[in-house]
């Protein structure tokens, strides 16, 4: 079984391996939001989310605009429901 640490590298570069946690954080984001998940957020997908006291709730995925997504508390009126920005 390989136990070796995830890994990022610049073939360009010939520079070699990186361990993740060792990357700059500017680095590190660029990665994670190249992940197929987070591009792949669509309505109706029921989501952990704080609420806008700090909460933890189960929310639905309402829309998905860019970077924004809005999100509906499971068990509240959609007059608590909630935009939120920059995932």
């Amino acid at each position: 079984m390989d136990t070796e640490k995830p890994t990022a590298t610049s073939a360009a570069s010939g520079q070699p391996p990186v361990p993740f946690e060792d990357l700059p954080l500017a680095e590190r984001v660029k990665i994670v939001d190249a992940l197929p998940l987070l591009r792949g957020l669509a309505p109706g997908w029921l989501v952990d989310a704080k609420d806008t006291v700090n909460n933890w709730c189960v929310a639905e995925v309402l829309k998905v605009d860019g970077n924004d997504v809005a999100l509906g508390y499971d068990g509240w009126s959609s007059k608590y429901d909630d935009v939120s920005s920059g995932l």
